[in-house]
């Protein structure tokens, strides 16, 4: 919703720093699949009567793949895509696939100098 309504820099950062509210928090903490909440474990290291395998942030999901991948959906399955990734992320190499019931979307792009590639 952050990036969808102007606010792509605040999307970005909540995604990548390493303090909470993050979803890179999760995982510089161990995490392999998606909290109930943003500190399930605390920074101190106590562990909540959380869910540690929920869906509550799975659009942070959606995210990388909409618009640091670029796979935009343009009808039902997967049938007709569009690829638009937003280089802007601060990443410098993005690889994806989706297996849709269309056949397998593979997308991967990287920066060097002033070149994507």
């Amino acid at each position: 919703m952050l990036w969808d309504n102007g606010e792509s820099e605040l999307a970005y950062t909540l995604l990548n720093q390493k303090n909470p509210p993050s979803w890179l928090y999760e995982i510089e903490n161990g995490a392999t699949t998606i909290w109930e909440n943003w500190l399930a474990i605390k920074p101190d290291g106590e562990r909540t009567n959380s869910s540690y395998n929920h869906f509550a942030f799975g659009c942070v999901g959606d995210f990388l793949y909409r618009k640091i991948g670029g796979l935009v959906l343009d009808s039902p399955g997967y049938k007709q895509i569009r690829i638009e990734p937003d280089f802007s992320c601060g990443l410098l190499y993005s690889k994806l696939s989706y297996e849709s019931c269309y056949g397998k979307i593979k997308i991967e792009w990287f920066k060097q100098d002033e070149n994507i590639y």
